[in-house]
């Protein structure tokens, strides 16, 4: 293109583009020749809507133009707002509300795309079809719209597919598989958290009577919307209300819908019957709401709250190893135990020692101070093998581990001490060798034991 004629075409310059002509009256069927681009595609660009009426008039077989990108004039002015130019370029053709561009998109496509609403109007308003349109990932604007988070694009589109009676096409999906609401549900946007709620509300509650917006409908992954939400990390706060609006529409998981049906088959065979539903008591739902959920919780915040709940009880079971119940003698003596026998009233004594540091409760019930030994070392030992389980790969790995096994140690050496000498304190010793080399090979004994179940 001759760049005196871009400079017109730039800066609007009709009076400029006229004096252009006069000279060389084939300047623009030159231009057309030279390049893919033309003026009117400039002006479009520009919003330069003086300078396009006259390209129109004198060069209207440029309107239908695409350039070496693949947009339209049509497409550039709808992509950036022109909305006057648009109506020229309609006047001319209202075929040119359908243009295919660049992977077959269309004007109303890239109006989406950058939530021009007035194009948007204007588009639908020249050719009610256009809406039907999809792209070469089978988007239609909607899709557009909401994977953009042009939400008052979506809420103008969705009112006026419910006005034309296009329900189907809230239904439409993409080469994923997903619908609208699929999009809609899995977006996380904490500016536009209130927006999506309303594009999920504006889906469900506004779809044509003849033709609702159908709920429960899968992608290629076999997700609904529902899944959509749920899966999408982190979850935020207004994900609950998201949730609320969709369940209260029928709106299911997969799984859910999964065990509905293997239900209702089964009730249709043994009785003939056509509906059966599941429902879930208040309590099971509050109950899932806290229990982990491998598909909606991420693996990090898992382990760190197992962290802190394994670090937790490390610190209780080795705070009652240091203390346990009733104490410990704080000096060395002896504890004489007198019985009383027979008519004569004959009393024997029994002397028993004792170490400071041992436990009292050893001596006055050992069978209890034995299973109090046994439950509180093996939760002191589980805890200190899941910590080292849970930090593998950290850094200073090594000398973390070290802490953790002298950490061990101590807290043997501390039972050894409030243990007294005789079988409990031969058992404790060959429980404390054994018990943490076991603990790896008692787990996955449980655990194939539980599966064979």
């Amino acid at each position: 293109m001759d760049e005196r004629l871009f400079t017109a075409a730039l800066t609007g310059n009709v009076v400029h583009l006229h004096q252009l002509l006069n000279e060389d009256p084939l300047m623009l069927h030159s231009a057309a020749l030279a390049s893919a681009e033309t003026p009117l595609h400039v002006a479009s660009i520009c919003g330069n809507l003086q300078f396009a009426k006259e390209m129109i008039r004198l060069k209207p077989e440029f309107a239908a133009e695409l350039n070496q990108n693949g947009f339209g004039s049509i497409h550039l002015a709808s992509a950036n707002g022109h909305v006057e130019i648009v109506k020229e370029l309609l006047m001319l053709n209202r075929d040119h509300c359908r243009l295919k561009g660049r992977e077959r998109s269309t004007p109303l496509h890239y109006a989406a795309v950058k939530g021009r609403n007035d194009v948007i109007n204007e588009l639908i308003s020249c050719c009610e079809d256009s809406v039907e349109d999809i792209t070469i990932r089978d988007e239609t604007a909607l899709h557009l719209a909401v994977k953009n988070n042009q939400f008052e694009a979506l809420r103008i589109m969705v009112d006026m597919v419910r006005r034309l009676n296009k329900g189907e096409i809230l239904n439409k999906k993409d080469q994923e598989g997903n619908t609208v609401l699929h999009l809609a549900a899995s977006l996380k946007n904490r500016e536009a958290s209130i927006y999506i709620a309303i594009a999920v509300e504006l889906l469900l509650n506004k779809a044509p009577t003849f033709k609702p917006l159908e709920v429960n409908l899968m992608n290629k992954s076999n997700l609904t919307a529902l899944d959509h939400l749920l899966l999408v990390l982190p979850m935020e706060a207004n994900d609950r209300d998201i949730e609320a609006i969709l369940r209260q529409a029928g709106e299911k998981r997969a799984q859910e819908i999964g065990r509905v049906l293997d239900l209702q088959v089964v009730e249709n065979y043994s009785n003939n019957q056509t509906e059966i539903t599941v429902a879930e008591s208040p309590l099971d739902r509050l109950v899932g709401f806290f229990k982990f959920q491998r598909e909606r919780d991420s693996p990090s915040d898992a382990r760190n709250a197992l962290l802190v709940i394994v670090v937790l009880i490390a610190t209780a079971t080795y705070q009652a190893g240091l203390s346990p119940p009733g104490g410990v003698w704080q000096d060395s003596g002896n504890v004489n135990n007198q019985t009383t026998s027979g008519s004569n009233n004959y009393v024997s004594t029994n002397t028993t020692g004792y170490a400071p540091g041992v436990a009292i409760l050893s001596k006055s019930d050992a069978i209890s101070f034995g299973i109090f030994l046994f439950f509180n070392s093996a939760g002191f030992y589980v805890s200190l093998f899941m910590i080292h389980i849970l930090t593998c790969g950290f850094p200073l790995r090594l000398e973390l581990h070290m802490c953790i096994w002298a950490m061990g140690f101590t807290y043997s050496i501390t039972m050894f001490t409030i243990t007294p000498n005789g079988r409990l304190g031969i058992m404790f010793n060959v429980l404390v060798v054994l018990f943490p080399i076991g603990i790896p090979f008692m787990s996955k004994w449980i655990r194939v034991v539980t599966e064979m179940k």
